[in-house]
């Protein structure tokens, strides 16, 4: 359990040449998908029920790959995942809209990361190909500037696994919390009170002398998260807040 609503996922690997194997370490593949990429998940039942998740383990990871999952009380895979037990299996599977911006990611010279919540995922992903400690990051040169807001501190997902990325790569990863829950409260210097909103972007685009012309914005997070920000998920023109701080339409990558 990561957090009162939020768990971690783990699930085993079947290679092909031994599809009875239900233990990661009888099975010596990694996931061996895209950077980033997500998938869709099933009840290996149902597979009218449909969620995509990205996975926040290492690529190189051998034998088994794990999933963030908030759970919704009326969520009808919330109720499907609560019921696995140890052995169980779900179905995973990708299609190519489920392929993001792959890997050096074009090389912008500033990434701005947006995240709200579970939104962090596709973030945390990218995070650890470009710098992860056992990652050898040749190909990248871009810096990255992520704001992931949560409603409370407790709701910082993967805080200490981002801190340790920060800490060996202090002057190309920038972390920005905003905290919208957060009152009167002392939670570090880069903590903010509030949501991610036009102000607390356009401050830090000035503060970490962020060029827009030359810069990638990627947003995730939940519906009302794309519509402020950049218009909704499935629309290709750019709106809201990214497009009245002068972002253009194709720098815009939403998750």
């Amino acid at each position: 359990r990561i957090s009162h609503d939020t768990n971690l996922f783990e699930f085993s690997l079947t290679s092909k040449e031994s599809p009875e194997s239900n233990t990661s370490s009888d099975c010596n593949v990694t996931l061996g998908i895209g950077i980033c990429s997500c998938l869709l998940v099933s009840p290996s039942n149902n597979r009218e029920i449909v969620r995509p998740f990205t996975p926040v383990s290492n690529r190189n990871k051998v034998g088994s790959f794990s999933l963030l999952v908030k759970q919704y009380p009326h969520g009808s895979m919330s109720k499907e995942l609560s019921k696995l037990k140890i052995g169980d299996g779900m179905l995973f599977w990708q299609i190519p809209k489920n392929i993001k911006e792959q890997y050096p990611f074009g090389n912008p010279e500033t990434i701005l990361m947006l995240a709200a919540g579970t939104g962090i995922t596709p973030m945390f992903q990218a995070l650890q190909r470009i710098f992860g400690q056992d990652e050898d990051d040749e190909e990248s040169t871009s810096d990255v500037v992520l704001v992931f807001g949560c409603h409370k501190k407790s709701d910082v997902y993967l805080k200490r696994e981002l801190e340790q990325m920060k800490g060996r790569y202090p002057n190309r990863l920038k972390i920005v919390y905003a905290i919208s829950s957060m009152k009167n409260q002392r939670g570090g210097s880069n903590f903010r009170m509030g949501r991610i909103n036009k102000d607390l972007i356009d401050s830090i685009c000035s503060m970490e002398n962020i060029d827009r012309s030359n810069c990638q914005a990627w947003v995730c997070g939940p519906p009302e998260f794309y519509k402020d920000l950049c218009g909704p998920r499935e629309e290709t023109k750019l709106s809201g807040i990214l497009n009245e701080l002068g972002f253009k339409e194709k720098s815009v990558i939403k998750f």
